[in-house]
């Protein structure tokens, strides 16, 4: 009775209008940043490399150790095309001296624009952390009161069926249908890394895909299980689908904004 329940569950998210463009916007668009982040990373193996022979040939032709400077320069990750990280806006290179201490890090091989590093740099992560968690609560949000006011769910109790049943049905169909168009886009992604020649893999790398699949398969079923366990509590789905969108707005991008704020007025920095 449970595959049963959890089948239907999976087929009636699957045959929705909403997932369905919800699928084709979440491979399009992050199919999309990976090719930009793909040629970025590009670009920038070839500065670090200019640089590199750069800074070997100024070292080869120091006489004089007052200005020997060595400049330490941090290779691109491969997996930075899927989440942009620090590395991106905090730049690769660090100047050491004698009487220097450096307090910054800078891009290598030309100064970039900093205003640009402010703005948010869509990718993969960006694209589950805002689309598809947006998803999970479009999915969750009426997957009981919904079908508590449409008369199903009185109907499908009327069977010899529990109610523990018929939320882990719910929970599982969920899952798997929000887990469908993530995953699809992340194979779309690993294949535009794999067709960039400048990209290589390590076992490390592939581990940490492993780990970031993992990771983001079980950041969205929570988020679907919070709308789910918000439709329970609720009689009607609108009432639902305003405290999901509100709890979304809060946690997704509220408490991010707010948290530096909270520490600037409340730590003591020395």
């Amino acid at each position: 009775m449970l595959g049963t329940l959890i089948r239907k569950e999976l087929l009636g998210n699957l045959l929705t209008l909403r997932l369905g463009v919800a699928l084709l916007f979440t491979v399009g668009l992050a199919v999309l940043t990976t090719v930009i982040g793909s040629i970025d990373y590009s670009r920038s193996v070839e500065r670090y490399e200019s640089e590199l022979r750069d800074r070997q040939t100024s070292l080869e032709e120091v006489t004089v150790y007052r200005n020997v400077q060595p400049r330490i320069l941090v290779p691109p990750l491969p997996l930075s095309i899927f989440s942009r990280g620090l590395v991106q806006t905090s730049g690769q290179s660090v100047w050491i001296d004698i009487d220097y201490v450096p307090l910054a890090s800078w891009p290598v091989g030309s100064f970039d624009n900093r205003l640009m590093n402010v703005l948010t740099q869509i990718d993969f992560t960006t694209v589950v952390a805002i689309l598809l968690s947006f998803l999970a609560i479009v999915l969750g949000f009426d997957a009981i009161c919904g079908e508590r006011e449409q008369g199903t769910l009185r109907l499908v109790l009327s069977h010899s069926v529990s109610r523990a049943q018929i939320v882990a049905a719910k929970l599982l169909g969920g899952f798997l249908s929000v887990w469908i168009p993530m995953a699809l886009a992340f194979v779309s992604c690993l294949l535009v890394i794999q067709a960039n020649p400048d990209v290589d893999l390590s076992a490390d790398d592939w581990l940490r895909l492993v780990c970031l699949f993992a990771l983001t398969c079980l950041f969205l079923a929570q988020v679907y299980a919070v709308a789910v366990l918000v439709s329970a509590y609720t009689r009607r789905a609108s009432t639902s689908l305003i405290i999901c969108l509100f709890g979304w707005l809060v946690l997704g991008s509220g408490y991010s904004s707010a948290l530096p704020s909270i520490a600037r007025y409340t730590i003591d920095w020395p």
